[in-house]
């Protein structure tokens, strides 16, 4: 059971799409932060729940999405900070981000034994087992930003 199970997620997760776009912001003028958390992957700040304390530029911005796999999430921040690189950010603003139920992959077992009672009539015992597992995509925007000195 458990290795059906396993093979299930596996291959759930090694099916996803994990895409990574950039697109060039145009027209962005100069803002000042207030603050947020931080998280420094690779030399790239990821920002999160707020802003950089200091003045940025937006200069791109990303759109991710990847499936809500264990593979896939823990590569998130990893490839955002690439990305950012990439395409001459010191760092990048996470939006928000949106989840869109896809489905679910199924399994399940039964077991059962048949005793044979008399020549007119068998005894059945039957037992069953399933799990489902729901896949869903995640989906973030993200601001690719550069650091404005002061």
């Amino acid at each position: 059971m458990r290795a059906i199970v396993l093979f299930a997620a596996l291959a759930a997760a090694l099916s996803a799409c994990v895409t990574t776009n950039y697109k060039p912001y145009e027209g962005a003028a100069v803002q000042m932060g207030t603050g947020g958390a931080r998280t420094s992957i690779a030399g790239v700040d990821l920002w999160e729940d707020g802003t950089p304390p200091r003045k940025y530029l937006v200069v791109g911005i990303i759109d991710d999405k990847r499936r809500n796999e264990a593979l896939d999430r823990s590569s998130f921040h990893g490839d955002i900070a690439k990305k950012v690189k990439e395409n001459g950010g010191d760092a990048a603003i996470i939006l928000g981000r949106s989840e869109l139920f896809r489905g679910t992959v199924n399994t399940g077992n039964t077991y059962g034994t048949v005793t044979k009672a008399n020549a007119k009539s068998a005894n059945v015992q039957a037992y069953s087992t399933g799990v489902g597992i729901p896949l869903y995509d995640v989906n973030s925007k993200i601001q690719v930003i550069k650091y404005v000195a002061e």
